[in-house]
């Protein structure tokens, strides 16, 4: 939210300098003095200056940001995964047993196309919207008085969706097709939460709705995945039970194949149909482009604040260069006369210069204000984003100073250049 706020504020500072611009020509319209008009001018450009500090700056941690999330990815390669949703109607499908028993029909078929390394079944899809959680309880552990219950992610997946999402058991084995005792598989978070000398397999657990007697035995533990957007720090439990144990209607067909994912999609749709030619599939696609969605809300902000902080920085360096471009115009005679009295050219231009130099640096100092305070109030929405990053705000300046000193140079560079006689019958 803040992040949508920072891009929205630009255009109004736009309309505010444009306000003012209007404002320092009526004062030059109307004679009210030079000295009043310029100081109009120049303040105009502290404020651009500084706008732009802090916009790139902001830009600038955003971008990080964003790189860090993209860099810590999902937890799994979503590349070369295809997708879909079904639904099974009570109407064909009225108990568990027969929608457990489709789904191991519809996996066989599936793992059978040309191209497919690996076929799973998932009754919740990271990043599709949907999030089943809700309290364990652990054989033998009771919580410390006044802490919560145990809290996790359920998810009920068939043997090969571990592997489809290249998701590695690093302790203990996968589910079999077939699982005669009710089992689990946790996560990191879970075994080393609660058994941290790494002795979660063989240790029994249920979700607290379930009747008391029916405990599952951990049989494997697997990382952690992000599951509902990139700016989680991956840190929430997460239990999977075999997918018939219990079974459900409604769930996610994940294939990883070798070959492009759209040319899966026709043979995919051909083999369920062959199962039942009347059952509808929902949101077919490439996984990546699920996951790339899960992007866009750090995605926009950042790309809005980069394009307003490039009118900003705009802004900025034509400010400079009008003020001071301005302010020549006005002081040729004094220039004409500095010259005829011994002053150099480079002694000019250094004047000249020095009178922009103070408008940056001022304007600078400001934006860093600004910035600090953006970096603060977007670290505080977004776990990646540094508050304070000095490489950043070190570039934000450097970036605009150096192209205002340009633009500070061309007026400076003319005025150095002035003919003494043409400026003194000028004046």
């Amino acid at each position: 939210m803040l992040a949508a706020l920072v891009a929205g504020l630009p255009p109004v500072l736009v309309l505010l300098s444009e306000d003012l611009i209007r404002v320092v020509q009526e004062a030059g319209r109307h004679g009210t003095g030079g000295r009043r008009a310029h100081a109009l001018r120049s303040s105009l450009v502290v404020v651009q200056i500084a706008v732009g500090v802090a916009l790139l700056a902001g830009a600038g941690l955003l971008a990080k940001g964003f790189y860090r999330l993209q860099s810590e990815g999902p937890g799994f390669e979503a590349g070369g995964i295809w997708t879909t949703a079904v639904a099974l109607p009570r109407g064909r499908y009225p108990t568990p047993e027969s929608w457990a028993r489709f789904e191991g029909r519809a996996l066989e078929a599936l793992r059978a196309l040309p191209g497919v390394t690996a076929a799973g079944y998932t009754s919740i899809l990271p990043f599709t919207g949907n999030n089943n959680q809700g309290s364990y309880v652990i054989d033998g552990y009771t919580p410390p008085p006044g802490s919560p219950e145990p809290h996790a992610q359920e998810r009920s997946v068939s043997e090969g969706y571990l592997p489809a999402l290249g998701l590695p058991v690093i302790e203990g084995r996968n589910f079999a097709a077939s699982e005669p005792e009710r089992v689990a598989i946790v996560d990191t978070n879970v075994a080393h939460k609660y058994w941290p000398a790494g002795q979660a397999l063989g240790q029994r657990l249920r979700m607290n709705w379930e009747p008391a007697d029916r405990w599952y035995t951990v049989i494997g533990v697997v990382p952690p995945v992000k599951q509902d957007d990139f700016t989680e720090d991956g840190s929430k439990e997460t239990i999977y039970f075999h997918y018939t144990q219990p079974s459900l209607q409604f769930g996610w067909l994940v294939l990883r194949t070798t070959l492009p994912t759209d040319q899966l999609t026709g043979p995919a749709k051909a083999a369920i149909a062959a199962l039942d030619p009347d059952l509808a599939l929902y949101g077919t696609q490439a996984y990546d482009a699920i996951v790339d969605r899960a992007l866009v809300p750090q995605r926009t902000p950042m790309v809005l604040t980069l394009v307003f902080a490039a009118v900003a920085f705009t802004l900025a360096v034509i400010g400079v260069y009008g003020v001071l471009t301005w302010a020549v115009t006005q002081r040729l005679g004094e220039l004409g006369v500095r010259i005829a009295l011994g002053a150099r050219g480079g002694d000019i231009v250094r004047m000249v210069l020095a009178q922009g130099g103070k408008l940056i640096a001022l304007g600078s100092a400001i934006g860093l204000v600004g910035a600090a305070a953006i970096g603060r109030a977007l670290a505080s929405e977004v776990r990646t984003v540094s508050a304070l990053d000095p490489a950043v705000l070190a570039a934000a300046v450097l970036a605009l100073a150096i192209a205002a000193l340009f633009a500070s140079w061309l007026p400076a560079r003319r005025a150095g250049n002035t003919d003494p006689m043409i400026a003194l019958r000028a004046d």
